[in-house]
């Protein structure tokens, strides 16, 4: 889509025109016109897949937690969560 936005903006579209039309922001068409007339690539940016260390903290306790007892209820490991880990519960 981005090369269509980008293709869009040459042939003479407003950065409004192409973001309507293509069902984007204003400032996403912006930026893809931008790129496009730097010469830098369109292609998505790769992503970071690994975990931040709160999170796999967070991931463990709750695992461990689940191991223990078959019938946890959401709520029930929120909140023992929340008590025993406020950091990595998010509170």
């Amino acid at each position: 889509m981005r090369w269509r936005i980008a293709a869009a903006l040459t042939e003479g579209a407003s950065v409004r025109e192409a973001a309507a039309r293509f069902e984007v922001s204003v400032a996403s068409a912006v930026r893809i016109g931008q790129l496009a007339r730097a010469g830098q690539g369109l292609a998505a940016k790769k992503r970071d897949s690994q975990r931040p260390l709160r999170l796999l903290s967070a991931v463990d306790a709750v695992t461990t937690r689940l191991a223990s007892k078959v019938d946890w209820t959401v709520r029930a490991v929120a909140s023992v969560e929340v008590v025993e880990n406020p950091v990595s519960a998010g509170v």
